[in-house]
């Protein structure tokens, strides 16, 4: 050994080691599952996710209200001496007062700076943020402040609940509030595009994961083409003058599509939740009747599996309510 060989002198020296940190360790969060420690500054950095979604989630309430501030009609005003009709858009929140004019000018000022900030910038943002980590989005520290705008989504498309989707809303929203295109038979020709749009690039992209066979992309697309046949038939019905035998039985298509697309989220949701239950239960069964067995000195192999037809899924869905 080097201490024999050194006369019996132990010459070897101690080698530190350094001790490596790994950013991506899944932190833990001991405080009602949402804080690390209960002091003040932690606190308010662990609440960043619920400061992120509670925006979120009044975003359109809030871009509503913008909108509705600058939201206009055009009416027709004939002049008593030259008898002339000339369109006038007033403001529908006062209608004494003309939009973009008088006392509006202020609301109207107002509303569009907060449609470009609030509306507009705060999705921006988020999409700037997310664009800025899109090398490391699954890291825990990552995926637990901004996972809820792309969770559900492959990792080429994380931008899409942000550009896309949301993009989508607002444009319905313009269409809807704004006099862009006054005239009704306008916009709906306009709400067919944008669902029409929206299908097609949900269907050239499918961005959502491919768990369970694709299914949330199925869902998805079945959901658009819902929408864009709805307003399609809707077009139909106002604008073609079409006899009473043709509107009925538009009108039953309609009722039939819509109530398939809503039958099937149900039925997947139901598979979802309970999809388990009814294994889980024949299982427990099965547990109960060995051990019973067992007790008794009474072990056979085979037997009943415990069910899993639709009784047991039924008493599976009970106890999951009760």
């Amino acid at each position: 050994t080097p201490a024999s060989a050194a006369g019996g002198v132990d010459t070897a020296q101690s080698v530190s080691v350094p001790i490596v940190h790994d950013d991506t360790t899944k932190p833990t969060y001991p405080v009602f599952s949402l804080f690390q420690s209960t002091d003040v500054k932690t606190v308010l950095k662990d609440s960043i996710p619920v400061y992120l979604i509670s925006l979120y989630s009044i975003w359109d309430m809030i871009t509503q209200r913008f909108l509705i501030a600058i939201q206009s009609k055009s009416l027709f005003v004939t002049d008593v001496e030259t008898g002339i009709s000339e369109p006038r858009y007033v403001w529908l929140g006062d209608m004494r007062s003309e939009v973009f004019s008088g006392d509006h000018v202020l609301v109207a000022l107002f509303a569009s700076i907060g449609l470009m900030v609030w509306s507009g910038g705060f999705i921006i943002f988020i999409f700037f943020v997310l664009r800025s980590y899109r090398e490391n989005l699954m890291e825990p520290r990552i995926a637990r402040r901004f996972g809820f705008f792309f969770t559900g989504l492959e990792p080429d498309h994380y931008y899409w609940e942000l550009c896309v989707k949301r993009v989508d809303v607002l444009l319905v929203y313009l269409v809807t509030y704004t006099q862009f295109v006054p005239d009704i038979k306008a916009k709906l020709i306009l709400y067919l595009v944008i669902a029409g749009t929206a299908w097609a690039l949900h269907n050239g992209a499918r961005p959502f994961d491919n768990r369970v066979n694709g299914l949330l992309d199925r869902l998805e697309s079945r959901c658009l083409s819902t929408r864009f046949l709805t307003f399609a038939l809707l077009q139909l019905l106002l604008i073609a003058d079409a006899p009473p035998e043709v509107n009925a039985v538009v009108a039953v298509v309609l009722v039939v599509k819509n109530t398939w697309c809503f039958l099937s989220l149900a039925m997947s949701w139901a598979m979802e939740v309970f999809g388990d239950a009814p294994r889980d239960i024949a299982s427990a069964t099965v547990t109960a009747q060995a051990a019973a067995k067992t007790a008794a000195g009474k072990i056979k192999i085979g037997g009943s599996s415990g069910g899993t037809g639709p009784l047991a899924c039924l008493q599976a869905i009970a106890q999951r309510f009760l």
